[in-house]
């Protein structure tokens, strides 16, 4: 099987605009609800890379500011560039499986070929701190939602008026910022190209840190935009927009006859005229695309981010690392173990049906999904998997020689890989967690943890506590 692909020109030349190029990362994915993606699914004949049997186990993901191509069978990445200045929060392969639509952080969005990474178009985003991307469902324009002091909706059209993919900024939607009740959204024109770029202030990426802010928003196949705007002394909005982004309808999200804000966590793609809203304290409402109404609740118990349909069932995962289906009527209808207690983040499917794809903080799972005669869920398999560390690092340093990296994480594994690899060579294990790593020689690791234990590891065998000390280290 091919190793990872060569950067070719076309990434390069775009990454040599940024003043810090990336040639190395380590980790599985920096995945979200909506960044990650399976852009070789074989879901068109037609296309070339969907006659490769192999595309099945292949993930697009982002990781920081750059996008890897993981292949979860030969544990390896096919392709890794820098894609962005800033970190990669947004990431959607269009439904037309052409193109694919990125964001980052700072407000920097990109439209990409599909499977090929051959950047299209670029543009500036009016606001920063963008955490969500939503296609139409006829691949002709995307919207971005960013939070700040001036979130808003953005929507880009993608035409093809001069034989080459052209991104344009259609309207704007901001989100009041005041706290009178039935304040009117302001509809920005694209053609105000001259507007000052936001103020740094607005990149702090604090949800609901002014007031209103808009957190999600899909499109459903009429062209109407549902948007979920969160308001900080009030309860959740939400709104019905036009192709053109003409106010239709506003609605307070409401359940049980109360008024309590519910804290909108996930939002599902378009199905059968109804989204489904996660909240906080473990409920998912089932909306009515049009009437903007409740139609049910599940009380699933648990806190998702994210979810994925299986026909009529919703797919969500568990805090526990379980994937659990939920009927219609809200009636739970399997509860599996996801093979990782990693907190899921992102879900997608390889072949509909058949196999999911799971994307944790620290690690990225293939699934396979055995059903009955009838269609139901019998089990998960985790087929294969990229792992990386557990929780978060918080130790890093490279080997005297230059060749090695130490790095450590909150469980207390310690992992030694070398500089131009992407899986550990060496792996330990501590009792605490990990504060600090400090190179005694190149073949020598000093570990410091949070209970004051230091640990003096030899790559290659057990580490050996050398030292105690009250605090931490």
């Amino acid at each position: 099987m091919d190793s990872k692909e060569p950067q070719s020109a076309k990434h390069r030349s775009d990454a040599s605009r940024y003043p810090i190029e990336i040639i190395q990362s380590w980790g599985a994915a920096s995945a979200r609800h909506t960044s990650g993606c399976v852009v070789h699914s074989p879901r068109r004949p037609d296309h070339p890379t969907d006659k490769d049997p192999s595309s099945e186990f292949i993930f697009d993901a982002p990781l920081g500011p750059s996008v890897v191509r993981w292949d979860v069978v030969a544990q390896t990445r096919r392709l890794q560039f820098q894609a962005h200045n800033d970190l990669v929060t947004c990431m959607r392969l269009s439904p037309g499986g052409d193109y694919i639509a990125t964001s980052c952080y700072s407000g920097e969005v990109k439209l990409w070929s599909a499977p090929q990474w051959e950047c299209l178009a670029v543009a500036m985003a009016p606001m920063a701190s963008q955490h969500h991307l939503a296609w139409s469902p006829d691949s002709s324009r995307f919207l971005i939602v960013g939070n700040g002091i001036n979130s808003s909706i953005v929507m880009y059209s993608v035409s093809m008026e001069t034989g080459k993919p052209q991104l344009s900024q259609l309207w704007q939607v901001v989100a009041p910022q005041d706290k009178t009740k039935g304040s009117e959204d302001k509809v920005q024109s694209s053609l105000a190209e001259s507007e000052t770029p936001p103020p740094k202030s607005s990149q702090s990426g604090l949800d609901y840190q002014y007031g209103n802010a808009f957190y999600m928003a899909e499109i459903n196949p009429s062209g109407d935009v549902l948007a979920v705007m969160e308001r900080q002394s009030a309860p959740t909005l939400v709104q019905l927009y036009s192709p053109e982004g003409k106010l239709l309808k506003t609605a307070e999200l409401t359940v049980e006859g109360g008024s309590k804000k519910l804290g909108t966590l996930l939002i599902s793609t378009y199905r059968d005229g109804i989204y489904a809203l996660g909240v906080q304290g473990g409920r998912v409402l089932y909306l009515d695309s049009e009437s903007l109404a409740v139609t049910s609740v599940l009380n699933v118990g648990f806190s998702s981010r994210t979810c994925v349909w299986d026909g009529s069932s919703l797919v969500l995962p568990a805090d526990t690392g379980k994937l659990v289906w939920w009927g219609a009527g809200g009636e739970k209808l399997g509860e599996f173990r996801a093979g990782s207690a990693d907190y899921i983040v992102r879900l997608d499917w390889s072949v509909s049906g058949h196999a999911l794809w799971l994307c944790g903080f620290s690690v990225l799972s293939y699934l396979q999904v055995k059903r009955n005669d009838n269609g139901s869920v019998v089990s998960l398999t985790p087929s294969h998997m990229i792992k990386s560390h557990d929780i978060a690092c918080c130790g890093v340093a490279f080997s005297p020689c230059g060749q090695y990296l130490a790095s450590g994480d909150l469980a207390g594994g310690v992992w030694v890989t070398q500089q131009d690899d992407i899986m550990p060579k060496y792996k330990c294990s501590v009792s605490a967690s990990v504060r600090c790593l400090v190179w005694q020689d190149s073949s020598t690791v000093l570990i410091g943890c949070l209970d004051g234990v230091m640990h003096r590891w030899r790559l290659g065998s057990t580490p050996a506590v050398c030292m105690a000390v009250k605090g931490s280290v």
